[in-house]
């Protein structure tokens, strides 16, 4: 249950963040750009809290409390086959997806340890004489790596005229100054973690679309005129066929030229996000993001753990676990270990194998659990719900 509503806070932000989208539709290209992070971050932030909120709810420690009974069986419940499976299935999605930003990672590093010095590029300095500016095997300028910013240029770019090589390189020093390329890590952080879910992915790929746009964007308020910059674009596209570097490619890809060039020459669209539009925008949307992550569910009281103000419930009536065949004839001696949490009515809810000792046994175990009755824990004298572990010793006699 607690996998579930992580999945539903992240759910939460996500369509947070698409009603969002659609408010700033004739809002700058930069703060759509901000919104897709902010979504993104928010997602795993929500996730992350809700799933954090485990060790208060269900723990598993010494502290938990324990009670030992003499018997006969357990099994792994259904709940705990299923909760395995899903951590099996997630684990083997968020290794692929990472996986794949890893190689991107390395063929990145590989295309800059192949790339020169590129002494010939004087229209750089003057926009960002920090940047170091290599020649690579590529067929457009592209901006690499989050940390220590590489720009990456083909050979044929000495042959370019200046009119073409300052929005270019306008475009990408915006990627810089904007640090779109942390924004790429984090939105490859949150399609490694959700990667199940399909409007992670779809945040993903708008950004980047959006961060396009936004750079963009920059180059017009340059000064740069429209049509001459969409011509440039075109030529560019045109050659940009190497889609090798996938973990850095900002120039943009052809099939979102369209919308491209139908944000570029049209006059009536805002160009500019201010800073502080930019900080209000983050700090509401990420309280938000918080306020979601940190709610407890609506339905259902609080479960407490033992400690400080909290009393154990106290066993008054005991169902004994029986023996499987199976397990007799295998002669299985040992422990299975519940946790469960016992209600303000006495009854142990949620009853689930953490270790199991045989398939039959855990059921066993289980079915007499469920039939046990407490005097429920309490907290300042009021009866309170109480996560607790219970130990089950099978021993043949």
């Amino acid at each position: 249950m607690t996998y579930d509503l992580a999945v539903l806070k992240a759910t939460l932000v996500l369509v947070a963040g698409v009603l969002a989208l659609r408010a700033l539709r004739g809002q700058p290209a930069a703060a759509r750009a901000a919104v897709c992070l902010l979504s993104l971050a928010g997602a795993m932030a929500a996730a992350g809290l809700s799933l954090a909120g485990l060790g208060n709810a269900l723990p598993v420690d010494g502290a938990a409390l324990r009670f030992l009974a003499e018997a006969t069986s357990t099994g792994r419940s259904r709940a705990g086959e299923a909760a395995t499976l899903l951590t099996a299935a997630w684990a083997a999605g968020a290794t692929v997806v990472a996986a794949r930003a890893a190689i991107g990672l390395w063929m990145v590093r590989r295309a800059i340890a192949g790339a020169s010095a590129a002494p010939w590029c004087s229209a750089w300095r003057a926009l960002d004489p920090a940047l170091e500016v290599r020649v690579a095997d590529v067929s457009t300028p592209l901006v690499c790596r989050a940390w220590s910013p590489v720009l990456l240029v083909p050979k044929t770019m000495a042959d370019w005229p200046d009119g073409r090589v300052r929005p270019v390189l306008l475009h990408e020093a915006e990627h810089v100054r904007r640090r779109d390329l942390a924004a790429n890590l984090i939105a490859t952080a949150a399609t490694a973690t959700l990667w199940f879910h399909p409007l992670v992915w779809w945040f993903a790929a708008r950004m980047r679309r959006e961060q396009e746009l936004a750079c963009d964007d920059a180059v017009l308020n340059q000064g740069v005129a429209a049509h001459s910059y969409a011509q440039m674009l075109l030529e560019a596209i045109a050659g940009a066929t190497d889609r090798r570097i996938f973990g850095c490619a900002m120039a943009g890809e052809a099939t979102m030229l369209k919308d491209r060039m139908k944000h570029i020459l049209d006059p009536r669209l805002p160009r500019l996000f201010g800073r502080g539009a930019a900080i209000s925008m983050s700090g509401l949307f990420l309280a938000g993001a918080l306020v979601i992550g940190m709610a407890r569910p609506a339905l259902g009281e609080r479960v407490y753990k033992l400690g400080k103000d909290v009393t154990a419930p106290k066993l008054v009536q005991k169902v004994e676990p029986e023996y499987t065949e199976a397990a007799k004839s295998a002669k299985v001696q040992g422990a299975t270990v519940l946790r469960v949490v016992v209600g303000t009515d006495g009854k142990p809810h949620d009853v689930q194998v953490v270790k199991s000792l045989d398939p039959g046994l855990d059921q066993k175990a289980r079915q007499a659990v469920e039939q046990w009755r407490f005097e429920p824990g309490r907290r300042k004298g009021k009866a309170v719900r109480v996560a607790a572990q219970i130990e089950v010793n099978f021993r043949l006699l």
